[in-house]
């Protein structure tokens, strides 16, 4: 499946100026060439420096975040369905605007469902403190805070599912 999606994006490529138009014809490609209950879930984000915008489409994947150049935080909730499932999906997609110092925060439900000895769950709350007190230095920086959190919270505890971490510094 992931070869057919990186394949999926090289051959749609001159349509990525419309992330949710890709998703959706993605969906498509999975839902139909897929054994059953074979889901992805993926995030694009298309940036525009020029312009200053930022265009982001999701499909199953947990809101992102974007902090600031004035220390704000905000959380970007675009809530689809993974790509693959049986059912009429439409992608959502929105527009923000960007400039240099902003940081965008992507990240898999295997951060933020994280669970410690307790059997207590890490939570999008602690991603976006995290972000907010972290978030002013670089993305290298931002990034192992956020991991280094996760494993201290998890403890000895096995992780249950995989850690995917974006973080963007706009320049």
């Amino acid at each position: 499946v992931l070869a057919a999606l990186r394949s999926g994006f090289t051959l749609l490529r001159d349509s990525l100026h419309d992330p949710a138009a890709v998703l959706q014809r993605l969906h498509t490609l999975v839902a139909e060439t897929s054994r059953r209950r074979m889901l992805v879930t993926v995030s694009v984000v298309l940036l525009d420096r020029a312009n200053g915008r930022a265009t982001i489409a999701t499909a199953g994947n947990p809101p992102l975040f974007i902090r600031r150049t004035d220390g704000t935080v905000e959380t970007i909730a675009l809530y689809a369905p993974p790509l693959g499932v049986r059912l009429p999906v439409e992608i959502p997609q929105r527009r923000l605007d960007v400039q240099p110092g902003d940081t965008l925060v992507l990240h898999s439900d295997g951060i933020y469902e994280t669970r410690n000895a307790a059997d207590d769950v890490y939570g999008l709350e602690r991603i976006a403190s995290i972000v907010s007190e972290q978030g002013g230095e670089s993305a290298e920086s931002l990034r192992d805070a956020i991991l280094a959190d996760v494993a201290a919270f998890r403890g000895t505890r096995e992780q249950d599912d995989d850690i995917t971490l974006v973080v963007c510094r706009l320049t």
